[in-house]
């Protein structure tokens, strides 16, 4: 693929992926706990997983997608951001849980993602 055509295909993916994101935070609102950013970034590690595996034997198609839809869609500032001001608002152990189960749950979509795109 062309490096003009991968580009587009990137700036097109990483579109759809920030509406994504964008429709799904409107879609949870403000809550005590971001729940929005955690199924985000939970279902951005399992799509990243299934993507490795699914198309391993087409690592163009593969890099357009992780970097473009996913790269926009799953934001690991934006994980930071909402453990930050938890910390700020005095809510440690929610912050906490946020950081640990982000990473935790994270790490199980990938593997997930891993096993179900070898499929």
């Amino acid at each position: 693929m062309k490096l003009y055509l991968q580009c587009l295909a990137v700036a097109g993916c990483g579109a759809l992926g920030a509406l994504t994101r964008f429709w799904i935070q409107l879609a949870f609102g403000k809550t005590l706990f971001p729940v929005a950013t955690l199924l985000i970034n939970v279902t951005g590690c399992l799509l990243v997983g299934w993507l490795a595996a699914f198309l391993e034997t087409r690592p163009e198609l593969r890099m357009v997608i992780a970097v473009g839809f996913v790269g926009a869609f799953t934001t690991f500032s934006t994980y930071i951001f909402d453990s930050n001001a938890l910390i700020n608002d005095g809510a440690f152990l929610v912050a906490s849980l946020n950081l640990l189960g982000s990473i935790a749950l994270g790490l199980v979509a990938l593997r997930a993602g891993i096993w179900l795109g070898a499929r």
